[in-house]
């Protein structure tokens, strides 16, 4: 019954591990996307290339003075820098959690196999020793039949 319990938690281990990567992947991927669009902004805006809004209507109208344009983009370049550490941070907390993962696991497999080779043990002494009873008990049987006398 305990092995029982032990793969129960050894599931629930490999359940959770496999939650916490997706949520780390998803992370990796959000923070790859927000990248993306933030250069997407960044290129369209030093292009002069900006979607409709108020803002940038205003601008087509009444123009728009380079140093505001160069302070936004620079602005927007430091906003870029920090999407690219936050991607780099998310990619390096996804590699150590695979290689700590991977030892995890490596661990549980260990102990399994130590477990089903205990188990298996304690099942062939256990057989060893009805073994035992058998043979005794015919050994006890062969000499009961045997001490009896045969009628002439």
């Amino acid at each position: 019954m305990d092995f029982l319990k032990h793969q129960a938690s050894y599931c629930d281990v490999i359940k959770s591990i496999v939650e916490k990567h997706e949520e780390l992947s998803e992370d990796n991927n959000r923070q790859e996307t927000k990248l993306g669009v933030k250069r997407t902004h960044r290129d369209d805006y030093a292009n002069h290339k900006i979607n409709f809004s108020v803002n940038s209507f205003k601008s087509k109208l009444f123009g728009e003075n380079e140093e505001r344009r160069y302070a936004k983009i620079e602005s927007m370049d430091s906003d870029i820098n920090d999407a690219v550490l936050h991607c780099q941070n998310a990619d390096i907390r996804l590699k150590e959690f695979n290689k700590n993962a991977l030892i995890e696991i490596d661990f549980y497999k260990t102990m399994k196999q130590e477990q089903i080779r205990e188990i298996l043990r304690s099942y062939c002494l256990l057989q060893v020793r009805i073994a035992k009873s058998a043979l005794k008990s015919w050994t006890n049987i062969r000499d009961c039949f045997s001490s009896e006398q045969t009628p002439l």
